[in-house]
């Protein structure tokens, strides 16, 4: 579960972007609840919520200045693991009942994995076994 910290920890634990969601933050006050501040780091202005969760690490969730209307950006510590981002980004997801098609980008240390790259394997494997069987009926 993720417990609410002050929103300056998103600056004071140097947390860097690690993905941006399809979803405004007014999407997570109306599921989870939440209540966004403004805030600042070295990037820009912003508001803004921080949360811890045991055992993984802090996670801020912000709209940033003039970043495009609809979206949120997951920030987490520099030094964490690819898998402990994935965890927390995961958290992030479900706090705002979303699924990993609202995740538009994401650092390339973090593997999510989505329905749509399931789709891609599965019509690829469809159009090689479709070959196969065309080369073995020839």
């Amino acid at each position: 579960m993720l417990k609410p910290l002050p929103v300056n920890q998103i600056e004071e634990r140097n947390m860097e972007s690690v993905a941006v969601l399809k979803a405004p933050l007014a999407r997570f006050s109306q599921k989870a609840g939440w209540a966004f501040h403004a805030g600042g780091d070295d990037f820009d202005d912003f508001d803004g919520a921080a949360f811890d969760l045991a055992g993984v690490g802090s996670v801020g969730l912000v709209n940033y200045k003039g970043q495009p209307v609809g979206t949120s950006s997951v920030l987490v510590p520099q030094n964490l693991s690819g898998e402990k981002k994935r965890k927390l980004i995961e958290a992030i997801l479900a706090a705002g009942a979303l699924d990993r098609t609202a995740v538009e980008w994401t650092v390339p240390t973090v593997q999510l994995g989505s329905r749509r790259a399931g789709t891609i394997g599965r019509v690829a494997k469809s159009l090689v076994a479709g070959a196969k069987s065309r080369r073995a009926a020839s």
